[in-house]
């Protein structure tokens, strides 16, 4: 049985694994990609997402506050424009 992967590990290992010298490149657009979709994110992107989730409400509340926590670094420590708190920037 295979592990849990999770997305930026498992980036890194597929670099190395497929002989990647330098993975800052790869790993740079990567990243500005990743920008570019979480500056689209909104309330109701998170809600959709966690409703989707098909797990207890326990799940889904613990779920929905470990992303809004990453979408606050984000905003507040990354600058990009993600609108959290009812509309709020």
């Amino acid at each position: 049985m295979r592990t849990r992967i999770y997305l930026l590990t498992g980036y890194l290992d597929y670099l190395l694994e497929n002989g990647f010298r330098s993975e800052e490149a790869a790993v740079g657009d990567a990243s500005r990609f990743l920008r570019h979709l979480l500056a689209k994110s909104t309330l109701t992107d998170v809600d959709e997402f966690v409703a989707g989730s098909g797990r207890c409400p326990e799940y889904r509340r613990r779920l929905r506050r470990s992303l809004l926590r990453f979408l606050r670094f984000a905003r507040d420590e990354l600058g990009l424009p993600i609108r959290l708190d009812n509309g709020q920037s």
